[in-house]
């Protein structure tokens, strides 16, 4: 039987612990009546692969428009 806790990605930094209900284990004996109580976060591994550290959204740019006769023109900046 394998470790519950043995991470399937070594030496990765953006590997964790899955948070849900099933703390790192994979399964949950509660919901053994559904899926026979895999955990549907982490697929019954018990880690999870972020996506690293998470940046910042950029500040969306304002558009200013102008009509000229039927059609919308984007006024230069």
């Amino acid at each position: 039987m394998r470790d519950p806790n043995q991470n399937p990605w070594p030496g990765n930094p953006n590997a964790y612990e899955c948070p849900w209900g099933c703390n790192g284990t994979g399964s949950m004996p509660w919901f053994a009546h559904i899926q026979g109580g895999v955990c549907f976060h982490c697929h019954g591994q018990g880690w999870i692969l972020g996506r690293g550290p998470a940046t910042p959204a950029k500040p969306r740019q304002r558009r200013q428009w102008r009509r000229v006769g039927s059609q919308l023109v984007e006024v230069a900046q």
